[in-house]
């Protein structure tokens, strides 16, 4: 009975605790602008960290003005509605390295084999008049990643072999098309969930911003990494790891906006099983 209560106990503690993780980077562990290349203006690097910006500044469809507008796959990230800077330029030679709070599971349950998600200020390019409604061809603009390292302890890196990355789909905040769909009520999508890999870009060419949420399915957009898709900086061979909590983005780098692991349960759901646990532990003491 004793070593039942005991390990009761710790599967609980322990459940407590991974909800407790934020799904998020957590830390900046070092920024280097880089030597050109960058704009001045988006160097904070505190930017990425924490759940990725929702609401942007927009443009009117005459582009005379602007309002708070939620971000979308035609409307990127850029600068927030009080004009303060939403996103991380790197420049040639620089660097960025941040870390979670926890480790970042290679878990075949993962989904679509997906580790963790990178976003950008990737975007559609929209039709006229006001670019902010339909798709046009699937072809994107901005969104410029540097080379992509991952790394246990901050010592050994891998690097993501850019061979096998798939596509960075622009950021869509809300499960709505609406411009404004902060103000309506609408349901936020989920950051860690990807994007299916195998959709193509030009699947999107044609289609409203409404329309192509079917093609999300309920995600933020992103580009997903596989912790199997791993280059050996000692070999030079295909290599994985179990685990990760460090990302560096090493190189020219147009616009990062945020880092979200996929492997991290919702809370909620680790809140219920917790729950589950300590009633059947309430039982047995009763027993």
């Amino acid at each position: 009975m004793k070593s039942f209560v005991a390990v009761s106990l710790a599967v609980v503690l322990g459940l407590c605790s991974v909800a407790a993780a934020s799904p998020f980077a957590a830390t900046v562990e070092s920024y280097n602008t880089g030597t050109s290349g960058y704009n001045p203006y988006y160097t904070d690097p505190t930017v990425v960290l924490g759940a990725p910006p929702t609401i942007t500044t927009n443009f009117t469809s005459d582009w005379s003005g602007t309002y708070p507008g939620a971000v979308n796959m035609l409307n990127p990230v850029w600068a927030g509605p009080a004009g303060n800077p939403q996103e991380l330029t790197i420049g040639t030679g620089g660097s960025l390295i941040v870390g979670f709070d926890h480790q970042v599971l290679n878990n075949s349950a993962n989904p679509y084999g997906i580790a963790f998600q990178i976003f950008t200020n990737a975007s559609f390019n929209g039709l006229p008049p006001d670019y902010n409604t339909t798709i046009a061809n699937g072809s994107m603009a901005f969104g410029q990643l540097g080379q992509i390292r991952v790394s246990q302890d901050k010592t050994t890196w891998y690097t993501v072999d850019p061979t096998k990355l798939g596509t960075t789909f622009p950021m869509q905040a809300y499960l709505s098309g609406d411009p404004t769909a902060q103000d309506d009520g609408a349901a936020l999508s989920n950051f860690t969930l990807p994007v299916d890999p195998t959709t193509q870009l030009s699947q999107f060419a044609g289609l409203t911003v409404e329309q192509a949420l079917a093609l999300y399915g309920g995600s933020a957009g992103g580009l997903g990494i596989d912790l199997n898709d791993l280059i050996d900086p000692v070999t030079g061979q295909s290599t994985n790891l179990p685990w990760i909590k460090y990302v560096e983005i090493d190189g020219p780098t147009s616009a990062l906006v945020g880092f979200a692991d996929t492997s991290v349960p919702e809370p909620a759901t680790l809140g219920l099983a917790a729950l589950g646990l300590a009633g059947l532990l309430s039982r047995r003491k009763k027993g």
